[in-house]
This record gives C-alpha cells, structure tokens and sequence, in this order.
C-alpha cells in the first residue's frame, strides 16, 4: 500500500517500501515464493509508481497497466501477503499466550482506519480470518482524525494508480486538497 501511495502517509516512497533481507529470503522460500522475481517485481512496481508521479503519459489508463504489472509479477502480492500472514501469527500467539495467563480474559484487536477508506487494504484483509484469532475486534468508527487520512489516501492514490481519475465530485466541481 505504501508503494502506491493508498495510505493516509503523507509521502510515497515506492523504493524502500520493504526488505529482501536473507530472513525475508528464508521465509519467501518457505512458503514457496520466488525471492528473486519478488524483488524484480517490486523493481517494476517502483519504476511504475515513479513514472506515475513523473506524469509519464502511458499507452492505456494506469490502473490498467498497474494490473497488469500485477499479472505479470504475481510474486508482488505473494510477497505483501507474507506480512499479513506475519502479523496474523503474531495475533494468534498473543491470543494463545493471554489465554495461557487465564482462559478467561479477553483478548481484541484494533482494526485501523485503512481499512475503511481503502478498497486494496480492505481486500487483502479479513476480517473473519481475525476474529479467529480474538475474542473481539475493535473497528475504529471515530471520525476525528478519519477526514484528514482520507483525503491524503485520495491525494496519494490519485498521484499514482488512479491518476488518470479525475478529480472532481459528483456534481461536478472540483475537489481541493
């Protein structure tokens, strides 16, 4: 997400958005993912995201030619998905270790503003694979600080894989960030 800029981050840094370390390498091996076109792939996506910001005039939409990188290196979402899978064992074992203290308390987690203002986020996300892992889970539904995040995500979004969107509201005028 940060590579893209859909995030509330106030800045897209597509080229140090992960690490290809050797523990990194290991467990990409271990679920069965290609190290080296995983990286290759994240290459591409930086290259792309940098010429989208450069306003580089493409052949066809970008979100088109972001799928389509996505198509060709499946190894990109391969590899942002050994984060959830990571931070989902985390959970687990802190749900396992609260319950090893005393069966009975209660364990939840917080589930950030993303996931309501981010269509990407949200699907990569489950919310029923969570609960597994919880007695409960806490959906932020507060709104002060909501407006501002979501109009940097729209900002950022809108700079790279949904640049050719144009900017303006359903009645037409235009929307000031």
């Amino acid at each position: 997400m940060n590579a893209l800029g859909a995030s509330h981050a106030q800045s897209i840094a597509s080229s140090r958005v992960t690490c290809f370390c050797e523990h990194h390498q290991r467990v990409a091996k271990e679920h069965g993912i290609d190290f080296e076109r995983a990286r290759q792939g994240y290459q591409k996506l930086d290259q792309f995201i940098q010429a989208a910001l450069d306003g580089q005039r493409r052949a066809t939409v970008i979100v088109v030619e972001f799928w389509r990188l996505l198509v060709e290196w499946p190894e990109i979402i391969a590899w942002d998905r050994l984060f959830d899978a990571a931070k989902h064992q985390v959970l687990a074992e802190v749900n396992a270790a609260v319950k090893r203290v005393r069966l009975g308390l209660q364990v939840g987690f917080h589930i950030e503003h993303v996931n309501s203002f981010n269509p990407i986020f949200r699907a990569a996300r489950s919310y029923a694979d969570l609960a597994t892992k919880a007695d409960f889970l806490k959906v932020v539904v507060y709104n002060n600080c909501g407006g501002e995040r979501y109009a940097n995500f729209i900002r950022n979004a809108g700079s790279t894989v949904f640049r050719d969107v144009p900017r303006r509201s359903c009645c037409d005028s235009t929307i000031t960030f």
